[in-house]
């Protein structure tokens, strides 16, 4: 026999996923709050930090991957960046999942008596309907915890790298953008010419 599906709407048979789905919330958001970091230290734009939070997070996460790839202190840090923003662009799917669709549960028998045979999180979006196979099972949901929390550490420390490598002078200037200094100079340098063209000219 087929499985029941249901919703579950404060049903006490969900109570084991709420401290699951918070965890996946909680942890990926310091992905997120990675994301904002790099793309403020790699473009040397602090003052857009605002704009980068409004940017959904696979724009973001592209945003980034392109400045680590202009402004690598080192092929092994490029191919490990590249890598690391590849996975946090599958769990965000993960999150995305969790934080999107609703819980469902299910039992074999029409009785609905005692706990689900099955429960977890469908994929509405990609599957168009809730089935055993399509569920996020508490394993999985277990596991991609763990990936959040491992893959924002190493975030971190990537970027502590780059910044050490930066402030030894061992990173490519941001390309097409200007620090307030650099600017400054180009702004001297054009005036020092404009007035030796006048100078010539009297």
């Amino acid at each position: 026999m087929n499985p029941r599906i249901k919703f579950a709407v404060d049903s006490p048979h969900t109570n084991p996923w709420v401290e699951r789905v918070g965890k996946i919330v909680i942890n990926f958001s310091a992905i997120e709050l990675e994301c904002i970091h790099w793309l403020a230290q790699l473009s040397e734009d602090s003052n857009s930090l605002a704009r980068f939070a409004a940017t959904p997070f696979a724009a973001r996460t592209r945003q980034v991957m392109e400045l680590a790839q202009a402004r690598s202190c080192s092929p092994v840090w490029r191919k490990r960046s590249m890598r690391l923003w590849g996975d946090a662009l599958n769990l965000a799917k993960v999150r995305n999942r969790v934080a999107h669709n609703p819980i469902v549960f299910a039992w074999n028998s029409p009785a609905e008596a005692g706990e689900p045979d099955f429960i977890g999180i469908p994929s509405l979006r990609n599957s168009g309907a809730a089935s055993r196979d399509s569920l996020l099972s508490k394993a999985a949901a277990d596991k991609a915890t763990n990936q959040m929390a491992a893959l924002a550490q190493s975030l971190r420390d990537l970027r502590l790298e780059w910044s050490s490598a930066r402030d030894n002078g061992r990173v490519p200037p941001q390309p097409e953008a200007l620090t307030s200094r650099s600017m400054f100079a180009r702004l001297l340098e054009k005036v020092v010419n404009l007035a030796r063209r006048l100078m010539g000219r009297a």
